[in-house]
């Protein structure tokens, strides 16, 4: 892991009806995986299977986006691999790079991902 200072990022979320997406779960796990400890500030709770992966392995902040908070948009699109290599969607090995955070074992710090 890269020691950074802890990355501040937000989530704005389009639609509270809808359940956390699978890629800004990966994305952001995979930062904090590779960065060290993110701090995640939303509007308003997110639920649904990814928020819960998620939600023990980061510091939260809820609140209004009011005052913004600069950082790196590009964090929620793409995986960060162990290597340090960041891969967007569009990249061939996407799929295979984010296959590791379908099953969880992304906790397990044995796991090359």
């Amino acid at each position: 892991m890269n020691q950074h200072q802890n990355q501040f990022i937000e989530i704005p979320i389009d639609d509270p009806d809808r359940p956390f997406p699978f890629s800004v779960f990966v994305a952001i796990a995979s930062y904090c995986r590779h960065h060290g400890p993110c701090t995640v500030r939303v509007a308003s709770l997110p639920y649904g299977m990814w928020w819960q992966q998620l939600r023990p392995n980061i510091n939260l902040v809820v609140g209004s986006f009011d005052s913004p908070v600069e950082g790196p948009t590009e964090l929620l699109n793409g995986v960060w691999k162990a290597s340090g290599e960041w891969v967007p969607p569009e990249d061939s090995g996407y799929e295979t790079a984010v296959a590791p955070y379908r099953v969880a074992s992304w906790l397990d710090s044995q796991v090359e991902v």
